[in-house]
């Protein structure tokens, strides 16, 4: 980063090592506000790597066809009254495997009532995994959407790199 940038928080980590400075970071960024720069210098090697690895980008999905995105999930009724969920995932498909190698199992109209359906689940794997998502888009959003303080529309804006 150039030196003559202004940044709103500066975090000197060199000569620290993971998980600390990850940690150290992740602190740091829970609490930045939208648009706010944070520098971070490290020591040049795995921890380097660590804490550029460790951030994730979050991604907002939409269906350009529908206003609504459906996701395959199972829930449970526990004896104690608790109510347990679970996302259900597939290996990404198009372009979706540009954000991670999994994707959830999203549904449009057809699959969803397939999903909620009393055929078998051999039935409904062989439709599900047809649907190749060609309807879905999605683009990067500023990471301040991790921070459960933050609840706003702006969190779904199309984040742009900063150019350095």
């Amino acid at each position: 980063m150039s030196e003559n940038i202004l940044t709103d928080h500066y975090l000197d980590l060199r000569g620290h090592v993971c998980p600390v400075n990850f940690v150290k970071c992740c602190l740091v960024l829970e609490n930045l506000s939208s648009n706010h720069i944070l520098k971070v210098d490290l020591d040049v090697g795995e921890s380097e790597i660590s804490v550029i690895d460790g951030i994730k980008q979050p991604y907002y999905f939409f269906s350009n066809s529908k206003p609504l995105l459906y996701s395959a999930g199972l829930y449970w009724n526990r004896s104690s009254g608790d109510i347990e969920t679970s996302i259900i995932t597939r290996e990404a498909v198009g372009e979706l495997q540009t954000v991670h190698n999994r994707s959830p199992l999203l549904l449009n109209d057809r699959l969803k009532d397939l999903w909620i359906s009393d055929i078998t689940g051999e039935e409904i794997y062989s439709e599900i995994l047809e649907y190749t998502y060609s309807d879905i888009e999605f683009y990067r959003v500023d990471r301040a959407v991790n921070n459960p303080k933050n609840n706003n529309e702006s969190l779904i804006k199309k984040y742009e790199d900063v150019p350095f």
